[in-house]
């Protein structure tokens, strides 16, 4: 079973080319094997993230929108009690523009 996440602050870092989100622990830190749920125009539609016996959807849009799903791994990082989860080159994979400050 898939626990559907939509609690999902995400923010792009443009000098690193990184995209950082900030969610519910999931597993350790380090490397987290997931797919990047992408829809028209390379929009982020969510995250599936698995670890183990685990697998979370982060979705920052509709199930139905998704057109593609790109494996990736995300880089898992605890800081301040909390939980980031980092994209690296994020452009390659989205569309970072709507995420630009």
């Amino acid at each position: 079973m898939i626990q559907d996440e939509r609690d999902v602050a995400v923010e792009y870092d443009s000098k690193n080319d990184s995209l950082r989100m900030a969610g519910p622990p999931i597993g350790g830190t380090g490397a987290l094997h997931a797919q990047v749920l992408v829809g028209k125009d390379r929009t982020l539609i969510g995250f599936d993230l698995a670890f183990e016996n685990v697998r979370v959807a982060w979705m920052l849009g509709a199930h139905e929108d998704v057109e593609e799903a790109v494996p990736t791994e995300l880089e898992v990082e605890a800081a301040q009690g909390r939980i980031a989860y980092k994209l690296p080159n994020a452009s390659r994979v989205i569309s970072v523009d709507r995420y630009l400050k």
